[in-house]
């Protein structure tokens, strides 16, 4: 009779083992693909770039909010920080000369990871130039003859022209927050450009951007000729946006342009 009663009793009590065991397996399954893998990527510069700034700040997306850590081994503590509500982030840092190696990954999901190599090399440093100067001795005076003065012609002398400078959009890459849609935009330039035609530029592919599609923001990264377009940028950049500022784009309605102005205008590379 005895154990008739413990059978039953031990079987109920492996039932419920299994099932809170099956249960927290459950829990960890959900928390762990909270974050998908790919939800954390480096942006800028590109993987396996070569810089010659030795301050440099890595840029990257994840998803809003979520506390981005870098992995540093050897230490005890890995730097952290967290993306914005756009899910846009940044970490400033300071190369080494030669191979420089950076981990990344979600704390809330250890396995959504991103890594980066950048190569420094410092540029090299002229030897200063010595200049030597030599005084002649002086000559004695000629006959100087009479100035001829030359004869006045009609013919106007050709005015200077200089070509307007032209470019390429070589990437149009689109960073979207669900319904927000931001675009970033990759063009090479002819030439050195000023101000004015990185704003002139910016203008034209705006229009024929919004004529085609709605956005919430445009960022232009641009590059001289021969530059590396996937690297930093080497010509300019700027954002349009609303009130200028690209963390401000999934603040307004898609399409709706009626605060957007241009914002972090910048000629020239990001170390000039």
């Amino acid at each position: 009779m005895s154990w008739w009663w413990k059978g039953p009793t031990l079987a109920i009590i492996v039932f419920i083992l299994l099932s809170f065991v099956a249960g927290v397996t459950s829990d960890s399954s959900e928390d762990s693909a909270e974050y998908p893998v790919g939800s954390l990527r480096i942006m800028e510069p590109r993987d396996g770039a070569t810089v010659s700034a030795e301050e440099i700040v890595i840029r990257g997306t994840a998803p809003p909010g979520a506390e981005v850590r870098r992995d540093i081994r050897g230490f005890e503590r890995d730097d952290k920080f967290d993306a914005g509500a756009d899910g846009q982030w940044e970490y400033p840092t300071k190369l080494d000369a030669g191979e420089n190696t950076f981990s990344f990954f979600l704390q809330d999901a250890k396995d959504v990871t991103a890594k980066l190599t950048v190569m420094y090399e410092p540029p090299v440093v002229a030897e200063p130039t010595v200049t030597v100067t030599v005084t002649a001795s002086p000559t004695p005076a000629a006959d100087t003859p009479e100035p001829v003065t030359p004869t006045p012609s009609n013919t106007p002398s050709p005015e200077p022209t200089s070509q307007p400078v032209t470019y390429e959009i070589v990437e149009r890459n689109p960073i979207n927050i669900g319904s927000c849609v931001r675009i970033v935009n990759r063009v090479r330039v002819s030439g050195p450009i000023n101000e004015a035609d990185l704003l002139r530029i910016a203008q034209e592919v705006i229009d024929d951007e919004t004529d085609q599609n709605d956005v919430n923001a445009i960022a232009f990264f641009l590059y001289l000729p021969g530059t590396d377009t996937t690297d930093i940028y080497t010509a300019g950049k700027v954002d349009w946006a609303p009130e200028g500022t690209w963390s401000k784009a999934c603040d307004v309605d898609t399409g709706d342009y009626s605060t957007h102005e241009f914002g972090l205008i910048d000629v020239g590379g990001p170390f000039d």
